[in-house]
């Protein structure tokens, strides 16, 4: 027999949501949301649980405002976008995210004026941020007081772009003109 099937909650426009559970010890919930969403499960015996649901679509909303944003020259912006497309896609396809990371590499250069911001990695076959990259990321987060890591990291890209992310995140480009 099928186990029946019954919509109990949608999710909010962050992908959130709360919704009590009520279950036999060890039975498996499964949440499958239309769209472009994964399935998050639990097994039991916890009757509250927020799930966060990583929508594709907020992937490609990152990627569209990455490329948009490149095209106009604002850099800064598109690094923040395609750094964000990277991480989110890393949970499900990681083709896609080295992809999204490299756009971000190449972005992030031209907003700090690095000439090949990026290299190759045999051992662990993938780019990442070049030596010189680096090096600028550095000054970039010395001279802005921020903690100097030398990394694509979210405080060094928010304040390098004039786009907030949740503009990018929520709305494809063509909604920001």
């Amino acid at each position: 027999m099928l186990p029946t099937e019954e919509i109990v909650s949608y999710t909010d426009i962050k992908g959130f949501v709360q919704k009590e559970i009520e279950c036999e010890l060890l039975e498996k919930v499964i949440f499958i949301p239309e769209g472009d969403y994964h399935t998050e499960s639990f097994r039991c015996a916890e009757l509250v649980k927020i799930i966060e649901l990583s929508s594709i679509t907020y992937s490609r909303n990152l990627i569209a405002n990455g490329y948009f944003n490149f095209k106009k020259g604002n850099f800064g912006a598109s690094a923040l976008a395609y750094n964000e497309a990277g991480k989110r896609l890393s949970r499900h396809d990681e083709s896609a995210a080295m992809d999204a990371w490299t756009q971000a590499f190449e972005a992030s250069g031209r907003w700090l004026g690095v000439e090949n911001p990026y290299v190759f990695d045999p051992l662990q076959q993938k780019n990442v941020i070049s030596p010189k990259m680096s090096d600028a990321l550095y000054k970039y987060q010395s001279d802005n007081g921020l903690p100097q890591t030398g990394k694509l990291d979210y405080r060094t890209l928010d304040l390098g772009s004039d786009v907030k992310l949740h503009k990018m995140l929520y709305k494809p480009p063509k909604s920001q003109l």
